[in-house]
């Protein structure tokens, strides 16, 4: 993964110790320019540290990325029911956009798109 030049990460550790505590993963999607528009694959962070800005700052770093990149677009997707996580990318500019069923096993799952518009 780390080889691949459509595919960016980010690592978010502790100050002391420098433990991984959370991570972002960006791929870009097809098209004539790199990361153009992409999708936001993966934002976590391990519960104990929510609340504390590390999602923010792990955000902020992946935008500001995709401004270095000149980006249109982000988008992700998001299971309906984590509404913890809905609400942060919310409140970081993401519109919903769409949904989808997620199939997995023998369940299907309802999983909300989300965008953001980064150039106009």
């Amino acid at each position: 993964m780390l080889a691949d030049n459509r595919i960016r990460l980010w690592i978010a550790e502790t100050g002391i110790g420098k433990c991984a505590v959370g991570y972002a993963v960006a791929v870009a999607d097809e098209g004539a320019r790199s990361f153009s528009s992409f999708e936001l694959k993966r934002l976590y962070l391990f519960y104990r540290f929510h609340g504390n800005g590390i999602g923010k700052k792990l955000m902020q770093d992946v935008l500001s990325f995709a401004e270095r990149m000149k980006s249109e677009s982000c988008w992700l997707q998001v299971h309906e029911a984590n509404t913890h996580a809905i609400e942060f990318y919310k409140r970081c500019g993401f519109v919903q956009t769409g949904s989808d069923l997620f199939r997995a096993g023998e369940g299907s799952y309802r999983v909300l798109t989300l965008s953001l518009t980064l150039r106009r």
